[in-house]
């Protein structure tokens, strides 16, 4: 088990997010995290999770104070593996490459866009993140030869991990017309495919095949590519170039648990649920 990244970012409200990844963490049962925050790379760290979360790839420091004239923060990850296997990551700087004042201003772009998203351009979304870690799927992957062997299994929904998605996050978004790009099909029959783009804040990162999901209507997008505005290598807006999923994928089979939804919220508002569609 490795930790394969760790990210922190500023958000709206004096909130800090927390992100990470792991690799080759296929040990079946629960992963236990804690953060931990520091003025220094040397410490001493406190904890902000004296209760582990569980199985959980974010955390959003919410008592930061970042907004002192000393606002050098650090975080770290320490992980336990359903084995007891245990590792610690590197101590990760919250300005990274910026000064105070760049700071400032990326914290004030990233606050007008969901502004201008609630307001006036945007929709308001849930995004499922497509897991990468857990326990892999036993009804699709062959236990001899490893390989997925059922690309519709309601167990993972075609990703190989147990699950298939993190619980839903709600965001706002803007999005753009969608082309259809019309092609021929390997049947030799015509696919109608819509794409378009997406214009998001870097609160959460999306990775490919995540899934955009409008809470209005359900229609359901798949992150093809994300290309991102940065200051200083600083993500700050993110492009997403998105496909709408036709309505008889496996995508549709996610149920979005309107009481596990949004585990975070930037924005401060609590809104209606959307409803889930569960195709026969």
């Amino acid at each position: 088990m490795d930790i394969a990244s760790i990210s922190v970012y500023p958000v709206a409200s004096r909130q800090i997010l927390v992100e990470w990844r792991l690799e080759e963490a296929t040990a079946p049962g629960d992963y236990l995290f804690w953060i931990e925050r520091a003025n220094s790379p040397e410490g001493p760290w406190e904890s902000l999770t004296p209760i582990p979360l569980v199985n959980q790839f974010f955390h959003v420091d919410r008592k930061s104070v970042y907004l002192s004239k000393e606002p050098h923060l650090y975080y770290r990850l320490k992980v336990r593996a359903p084995d007891g296997e245990e590792c610690t990551s590197r101590p990760k700087d919250l300005l990274r490459n910026l000064e105070r004042k760049q700071f400032l201003q990326a914290r004030e772009v990233i606050r007008k866009e969901i502004l201008r998203f609630r307001k006036f351009a945007g929709i308001r979304v849930l995004i499922l993140k497509k897991k990468h870690f857990g326990r892999k799927c036993n009804e699709c992957i062959d236990q001899v030869t490893g390989y997925q062997i059922d690309s519709l299994c309601l167990n993972c929904y075609g990703t190989r991990w147990e699950g298939g998605f993190e619980p839903p996050i709600e965001a706002w978004l803007e999005r753009g017309p969608m082309d259809n790009n019309k092609a021929l099909g390997g049947s030799g029959w015509m696919t109608e495919d819509f794409e378009g783009q997406v214009r998001a804040v870097a609160y959460p990162l999306f990775t490919r095949d995540d899934i955009v999901v409008e809470a209005e209507t359900n229609t359901r997008l798949r992150v093809l590519r994300i290309s991102t505005a940065e200051l200083r290598t600083v993500p700050i807006v993110q492009i997403l170039t998105v496909r709408v999923i036709p309505r008889n994928e496996i995508e549709y089979k996610v149920i979005v648990d309107e009481h596990k939804h949004a585990q975070y919220d930037p924005y401060g508002k609590t809104h209606p649920r959307v409803q889930p569609e569960v195709l026969s």
